[in-house]
Formats: structure tokens, sequence, C-alpha cells
């Protein structure tokens, strides 16, 4: 009976334990920001998360306040990053890598 592994856990293969290997030079992808246009512009990195939320969070304040969107909320960073807010498909692992990614220290560094 066999699993896959994701970022160090261990799994049983054919009786015997291993562990995954995890890169550790990965700038590791971490979400997807919802968009009517699905680019690369529009995906996560761990290394350049911080700046493109606050940059989304600005676009939000600056569209509300010029009436491009004023029925739409004014999202802050930290929402962008809220599962419940569905602004963001959020990844438990990296895909390039599979580390865990440790939201919580994430959204405490925002």
């Amino acid at each position: 009976m066999g699993g896959h592994a994701k970022g160090g856990e261990t799994v049983k293969k054919g009786g015997e334990i291993m562990k995954a290997k995890v890169k550790s030079d990965c700038d590791c992808w971490i979400a997807i920001l919802i968009d009517y246009d699905q680019s690369e512009e529009n995906n996560l990195y761990i290394s350049s998360y911080k700046q493109k939320l606050i940059e989304k969070a600005s676009q939000s304040r600056r569209f509300n306040i010029m009436g491009i969107n004023p029925q739409q909320e004014v999202f802050k960073s930290k929402d962008y990053i809220d599962g419940r807010k569905g602004l963001a498909t959020l990844f438990t692992y990296c895909p390039l890598c599979g580390k865990k990614i440790d939201w919580r220290k994430l959204r405490k560094a925002l």
C-alpha cells in the first residue's frame, strides 16, 4: 500500500517507511489570486507575496474611491490570504517542492 508524502512527511511504501525530500532553495508557490485574467502575475510566491498583496489592497481602495466598483468591499492585504473570503486559492503544500506552508507565520509577517 503506497501513498504520497508531502513536505517531509513519512509514507509507507511496500512495508518500508520513506521520507519525502524537500528542496531547500525553492521560492515556494503559496497561492493563486482569483481574478478574471488568470496569468503568472496572479501567482503568489514566498519571496514577493507581501508586495503583491499590499498593491492589490491599495488598488481595491483606489477603485472604491474612484467609483469604479463602489459596491465592492474594500479589501485589506490580509483579506487576500484569508481562506474564508475566497479571494485566492491557498495551497497547503508548495506544488513545486512539497514543503508545508506555514500560513500562520505568513499572516503574522504581513
